[in-house]
């Protein structure tokens, strides 16, 4: 088309744009714009659908699309495709005129096509038969998409930039955000309810896949009812502790912390992993009085803060002394031999008492 018949076209042309435009924001009205500048131009939308995508019903859809460009309210026609917004400008207008479509680059290697393909040819949609059917720019400044998504993530700011006006603007006798919010909740709830039961799906499958990877799991043999206990220990002992015990040492303190802390001071008998942290615990009860008023304790008493171990066979006694050699554990004291016995004070008589007889000996 040369350019003198481009101009002429738009002097004598009509202009189109169709969208859900749910909800619409400042994009959309500068695609409405382009339209405006030809002498017949129309916004479609669709009036029935509704859903996530589409939270806002159509009359509040189109208060909202009035509020954000009151020059189209003239212009806005509910219909349900490209096709029949066409087919409705056909038949009001007549044909003698080129159609111009307004959209954005992506959308137009779609639409354009097809509504010239159907130029003359009868649909589902209708009729239309135009001199020509022509694209017209617009840009995609923003998209509805990120106006739900900042209602998503309670945004009140981020719904602003995107609806290119405030979000406490008046609309339907709420402010803009709210309203979207109002209407977008219903879909919010269903939409995590839906990955609720997704994840719940997901687990029970998990646990059934790993109940089934169970059975098919070889179990180890047990021990053998005739092995003593003596066997079993023989097998712990033969177990290389030192694999899980590893011996670091002590660092020297560093420079910044000496540097620091005034009279930094340390008792290792009272260290809480080679030490006693018993002991350590009685100095603590010795600082609250010291030195003038001394805290009265009694004397510590055999077992204090050690570690108390009983072993009943010769193989946990070997056990004992093996791992105590092996981290440095130092004197050990007994304090009782390898018998269990009862002290002369223990009661030996029973508290039950004598069952009488009667005089017939029952």
């Amino acid at each position: 088309m040369k350019l003198r018949q481009l101009f002429e076209s738009k002097k004598h042309g009509a202009a189109i744009i169709f969208g859900r435009f749910n909800p619409p924001h400042f994009g959309h009205s500068n695609a409405w714009t382009v339209a405006s500048h030809f002498p017949i131009w129309y916004v479609g939308t669709n009036q029935s659908t509704q859903g996530p995508k589409d939270p806002l019903p159509f009359e509040v859809k189109v208060e909202a699309m009035k509020t954000i460009m009151p020059g189209i309210a003239d212009h806005l026609v509910a219909e349900q495709s490209w096709w029949t917004l066409a087919t409705m400008v056909y038949k009001k207008h007549g044909g003698d005129m080129v159609l111009h479509v307004v959209t954005d680059p992506t959308d137009k290697e779609i639409f354009v096509p097809q509504l010239q393909k159907y130029n003359g040819s009868e649909g589902p949609h209708g009729f239309y038969q135009f001199q020509d059917i022509v694209w017209a720019p617009a840009t995609r400044d923003s998209t509805a998409t990120a106006l739900r998504a900042a209602v998503a993530n309670d945004n009140p700011q981020a719904f602003s930039k995107a609806a290119g006006i405030d979000a406490n603007t008046m609309i339907a006798g709420q402010p803009f955000f709210e309203l979207v919010k109002h209407y977008m909740t219903p879909y919010l709830h269903a939409s995590a309810e839906k990955e609720r039961q997704k994840a719940e799906k997901e687990r029970q499958k998990a646990e059934k896949e790993t109940a089934k990877a169970a059975k098919k799991t070889k179990t180890v043999d047990p021990i053998p009812e005739d092995n003593s206990i003596k066997k079993t220990n023989q097998i712990v002992r033969e177990m290389r502790a030192h694999q899980f015990i590893k011996e670091g040492g002590t660092q020297p303190i560093h420079g910044h912390h000496k540097a620091a802390i005034k009279n930094a001071t340390t008792f290792p008998s009272m260290n809480q992993s080679t030490g006693s942290a018993y002991l350590g615990y009685r100095l603590g009860i010795a600082l609250a009085g010291a030195p003038d008023y001394p805290t009265k304790q009694e004397a510590d008493n055999w077992i204090g803060g050690d570690p108390l171990l009983s072993p009943y066979t010769d193989e946990e006694n070997e056990m004992i002394n093996a791992a105590a050699k092996q981290v440095g554990g130092g004197k050990r004291q007994t304090w009782s031999n390898n018998r269990s016995l009862e002290t002369a004070d223990t009661n030996k008589t029973s508290a039950v008492a004598k069952i009488k007889k009667n005089k017939y000996g029952v």
